[in-house]
């Protein structure tokens, strides 16, 4: 769920950055074989970084603040909340504004359609034509994506909910993401 994440850390590679984008719809390792060398890349990159936060102990720290109401959900809300953060502070990190940074990027995707999975193909015009990276910037934004994301998982999950809890934790979580940041730079060599 954490887009912004993934297209920021691919670097500037096209294959690297589409197979990042791509790699929650490509399952398993047989999969990955029908795509090129470095789309393939991309793809395990995607995982490295996922596992990175999901075992991480300051990304499980801010988790167990959200546990009690939002249980096994509580990891993909902090992939949202430390993308919110990541386009609070986009020019720390990135030298281009971030409406053209997430338009090049977007560029690289449409570029490579042909090897999208179906369910990227679907989700895309969404994305790109409803600015969802545009709106994580914002808690209003944010509250909207994860409305999106309740109807979507049609769980009862009430992860809306969520913008609550960041709210009431703000700066908490903000030092938790910058420190972060700080080891993700060293982990995967920024």
């Amino acid at each position: 769920m954490n887009y912004l994440a993934h297209l920021y850390l691919s670097g500037e590679d096209e294959g690297i950055t589409v197979g990042n984008f791509i790699s929650d719809s490509v399952k398993g390792m047989i999969a990955i074989e029908k795509y090129p060398k470095k789309i393939q890349e991309g793809i395990l990159l995607h995982r490295r970084i996922d596992h990175f936060m999901d075992n991480h102990p300051i990304v499980k720290e801010g988790a167990k603040r959200l546990k009690p109401e939002f249980g096994r959900w509580s990891g993909v809300i902090m992939d949202l909340f430390y993308d919110h953060y990541l386009s609070v502070h986009w020019s720390k990190f990135v030298d281009v504004d971030l409406d053209s940074y997430v338009e090049s990027r977007f560029r690289m995707i449409e570029n490579n359609w042909e090897v999208l999975p179906d369910e990227i193909k679907d989700v895309f015009p969404k994305m790109k034509n409803g600015r969802w990276l545009l709106h994580y910037g914002n808690l209003e934004g944010l509250k909207i994506i994860f409305e999106k994301m309740d109807v979507k998982i049609n769980r009862g999950t009430q992860m809306v909910n969520a913008v609550s809890v960041l709210a009431d934790y703000y700066d908490e979580y903000e030092k938790e993401f910058f420190e972060y940041m700080k080891e993700v730079h060293v982990s995967f060599n920024m």
